[in-house]
């Protein structure tokens, strides 16, 4: 039995370099408000004013109690891939913030897209939807149309829309996403690349393989011209699937290999993302018969999942499912 309808496209793509900016920044500004005290107005005024006039205006937010632990610690969790953590945190930083009288809506927008990014991961994908829904709401009132922060919302609301099966609607963000880059970025911008590897992701989706695989052919060898990121572990992945379909085994393989490797290195072993392309090499070394390789695989993505997602996760229910298929190919209890 071939699993290639098993196999997974990709992690949590919200992880990729212009979201990773995006917790980045709402990590570095949290302590810097402490500094200035409830509300931090004196040491806004320097992250602020590098903003545009009106940006800083909706910045200014007024003096309340904002709950900074929780915002820096949810960032920090989110980023190592804790995604139910990060969300009780977050959640619990956004509701001080929109007790405030005037609440910051600079650090309300992050805050919202910070939180889709863990309900996306959870697959809490009606939450995440509203989170991000919002935060472009506001991003767009804040720094218009093309501005990174509201593509980089546009784009996660295409990947929700992936994970739910609506396609054609992931489809049609994704595309706006490569039309609002384009107006003031090059096709070899990491952005660019990222953005164009979405949506190959979302066209392999659809069994557009001929298409997906068209971009991916453009888009990983500008990947290597840059430092190994998750762009392209998340994109050699993909391709991976691709060429399985295409029963070209060795070089799924390889690429498997390598996005695990890739990943791993950039978001440390124990990441989520790094699970993927393990569930997926175990699915292929299960089908060639190469049953320990496969156990080594699937437990180490087992293991992965199982520590950061509750059971009910349906990546935690595939991998434990593969798992246990390889367990009684061997033989074992």
């Amino acid at each position: 039995m071939r699993h290639s309808q098993h196999f997974q496209a990709w992690g949590h793509r919200g992880g990729w370099p212009g979201a990773q900016a995006r917790a980045g920044w709402l990590l570095a500004l949290a302590p810097a408000l402490l500094l200035g005290g409830c509300g931090g107005q004196a040491s806004r005024e320097a992250e602020t004013a590098r903003q545009p006039a009106a940006n800083r205006e909706a910045a200014k937010g007024s003096s309340c109690d904002v709950d900074e632990a929780a915002l820096r610690e949810g960032t920090a969790l989110l980023e190592s891939g804790e995604a139910n953590a990060a969300k009780e945190r977050l959640a619990r930083g956004l509701a001080s913030l929109e007790a405030c009288h005037e609440p910051d809506k600079v650090r309300l927008a992050a805050t919202l897209y910070a939180l889709g990014e863990a309900h996306t991961a959870l697959r809490e994908l009606d939450r995440a939807r509203d989170r991000f829904e919002t935060a472009l709401v506001l991003n767009r009132k804040l720094y218009g149309p093309v501005h990174e922060y509201t593509v980089e919302t546009m784009e996660m609301l295409g990947v929700v829309a992936d994970y739910a099966g609506d396609y054609r609607e992931a489809e049609a963000a994704f595309r706006a996403v490569v039309a609002a880059l384009g107006e003031r970025l090059p096709a070899t911008h990491p952005d660019m690349l990222r953005a164009r590897s979405n949506l190959a992701i979302n066209l392999k989706l659809q069994k557009r393989y001929a298409e997906a695989e068209r971009i991916l052919d453009a888009v990983i060898p500008e990947l290597r011209r840059l430092p190994p990121g998750e762009a392209l572990g998340h994109a050699l992945n993909v391709l991976g699937t691709i060429l399985y379909d295409r029963e070209d085994f060795e070089r799924a393989r390889a690429n498997f290999g390598e996005s695990a490797v890739i990943l791993e290195a950039v978001r440390g072993p124990k990441h989520p993302d790094v699970a993927t392309p393990l569930y997926n090499l175990c699915g292929l070394e299960l089908d060639a018969k190469h049953l320990d390789a496969a156990l080594e695989a699937c437990e180490r993505a087992r293991t992965i999942r199982e520590a950061v997602y509750p059971a009910s996760h349906p990546q935690v229910q595939s991998v434990v499912q593969r798992h246990e298929e390889v367990r009684r190919a061997l033989g074992l209890p």
